[in-house]
């Protein structure tokens, strides 16, 4: 503040120097005050800010009542499909009707952001738009029309969002709320029917992105533990994978998750309901695709902290695959990536996480990738907005295949082996199986 500055400029040079260390001291003192205060403030905070939460109430209850149509973009997987049908059923609770309301999915390959899903959003002609876990950036207006209001529910890490849209973001807010869960705290005394309709899917939503260890204790709310004990934890986990098996399959069918869902009442429901046939043909696939790249070895960069894996896939199993090395031994390891070329002709799709070994360290695998991108004049700009998305433990995107060969020599790989992927990962079973399971272990 203005009481504390001081002028050094015509101190004597020793004062100047003991000045200067003391008001060096001071402003050291006050940034770490001032970030304290700022880390014990998002410490209160969950799973949002609170005018978030209240604006976004506000704008479920407008929506409902308001006669017009409403469009539903929720992601494709389990935390995205529960938080879209909580969405769903709280709007009919609260008087929306089920001809008003329509739900869309993304292209495959694709996100909310190209112009061609702008498109076909628009062709929908709804008054009120919630976007659901879709991830963030900036962006111009997520649909064309001024009068088309926008509310964007996510907890992708971002600061900045597209115009014209409101937003309710958890990312900052640790433990960072998955975007079911936040649909959840919104809607669950929305309506008296309501907790008791959404909060399986609250829990199977959540389990989908944080896993079947989770437990929900504080922040969390505590009766969503009570949901394992009412409807079985292994019924819940069942569900994820059957949810998110569709879209990971090259015909991407998530519609087919979502009238599965929709239709059922419980996680038991969920896993004898006629629909959830079509979804365990998809994850048998998935299921077979991805043990088939699993066994493919991996390479390791110059200075041994990438592992990379290089397969070609038409499935969506790069971030699965990534996965399955989480336990890799070699010590140096700070990222796995999984790079993707068979997914989208002509594009690389990359999942990278961080090895369970390295998880404690803090590493922000967004900011590891935009240092490596950093590093070559120009090239950061080049690489395009999709590019170190998701989370700091969680990341990847999506590139042409000329600016990851140029990438891929950046972080470290041999240039003549920058199009070279295993073919045939079956063959090479027979020969280095016992290798690369060890190191995985």
């Amino acid at each position: 503040s203005g009481q504390h500055m001081i002028t050094t400029k015509f101190l004597p040079r020793h004062h100047h120097s003991r000045q200067t260390h003391s008001y060096r001291s001071h402003i050291r003192l006050n940034r770490a005050i001032s970030n304290e205060s700022s880390m014990d403030d998002k410490a209160q905070i969950w799973p949002a800010p609170s005018h978030q939460i209240a604006v976004a109430q506000d704008f479920i209850k407008r929506s409902a009542t308001s006669g017009e149509r409403i469009l539903l973009v929720p992601d494709r997987d389990a935390d995205g499909l529960c938080g879209g049908l909580i969405v769903y059923k709280t709007l009919m609770l609260l008087g929306a009707k089920e001809t008003d309301i329509s739900v869309h999915f993304v292209s495959r390959g694709s996100n909310v952001h190209e112009e061609s899903e702008r498109t076909l959003m628009e062709s929908f002609q709804a008054k009120h738009l919630f976007v659901i876990d879709q991830g963030s950036r900036p962006s111009g207006p997520i649909v064309s029309s001024p009068d088309t209001e926008v509310l964007i529910i996510d907890h992708h890490q971002s600061s900045e969002f597209p115009k014209r849209a409101q937003v309710l973001n958890g990312c900052e807010y640790k433990p960072v709320a998955t975007s079911s869960l936040l649909c959840y705290v919104i809607c669950k005394d929305l309506h008296p029917a309501a907790q008791s309709q959404i909060d399986w899917l609250g829990t199977v939503g959540t389990m989908g992105d944080l896993g079947s260890n989770l437990k929900f204790e504080e922040p969390f709310p505590r009766e969503l533990q009570q949901t394992f004990k009412v409807y079985g934890k292994k019924k819940m986990t069942d569900g994820v994978s059957l949810l998110n098996a569709p879209r990971r399959t090259p015909e991407c069918n998530t519609m087919d998750a979502w009238e599965a869902l929709k239709t059922s009442s419980s996680p038991q429901d969920l896993l004898v309901n006629p629909k959830t046939d079509l979804l365990r043909e998809c994850k048998k696939r998935t299921s077979e695709e991805t043990e088939k790249w699993s066994h493919v070895p991996p390479k390791f960069s110059a200075d041994k902290k990438i592992a990379l894996l290089e397969i070609n896939s038409a499935y969506q199993i790069h971030g699965v695959v990534a996965m399955r090395w989480l336990r890799i031994q070699e010590k140096a390891v700070e990222m796995i990536c999984v790079a993707n070329r068979g997914y989208i002709d002509g594009r690389i799709h990359f999942s990278c996480r961080i090895p369970n070994s390295k998880r404690d360290l803090g590493i922000d695998l967004i900011q590891f990738l935009k240092n490596i991108a950093a590093s070559r004049d120009g090239f950061l700009e080049k690489v395009g907005d999709d590019f170190a998305r998701g989370h700091k433990q969680a990341t990847g995107g999506q590139v042409s295949v000329e600016i990851w060969r140029e990438f891929r020599e950046m972080m470290g790989f041999q240039v003549e082996n920058s199009s070279r992927v295993v073919e045939n990962p079956v063959e090479k079973l027979e020969k280095g199986d016992e290798k690369v399971e060890k190191r995985k272990r």
